[in-house]
């Protein structure tokens, strides 16, 4: 999956599974191997963080296991000699 958007759950018991259950309304979202942190895609990154916030003034319970939001852009920082010299690495 390619994610835009990275989730940090606040610590709990079942605070994971219920934060993404929630999420899941918005888009794709999954756990990580990494602690409390999930990862998703949202079709429109601008909507998704207009949702939470409402959701946020409407006090839903499911927004006090969120700890941040964090939209990602791709960036590549790889220029094209560093790539070919990858892609030689590699084929050794």
């Amino acid at each position: 999956m390619e994610w835009n958007i990275i989730a940090t759950v606040r610590p709990g018991a079942g605070h994971e599974r219920q934060l993404l259950g929630a999420l899941a309304q918005f888009g794709r979202f999954r756990a990580t191997a990494f602690r409390d942190v999930c990862i998703g895609r949202v079709e429109d990154v601008g909507t998704f963080l207009q949702a939470l916030r409402l959701a946020a003034e409407a006090h839903k319970p499911w927004t006090t296991r969120l700890g941040r939001i964090i939209p990602v852009e791709t960036i590549s920082l790889l220029t094209r000699d560093i790539r070919s010299r990858y892609r030689f690495v590699q084929s050794r």
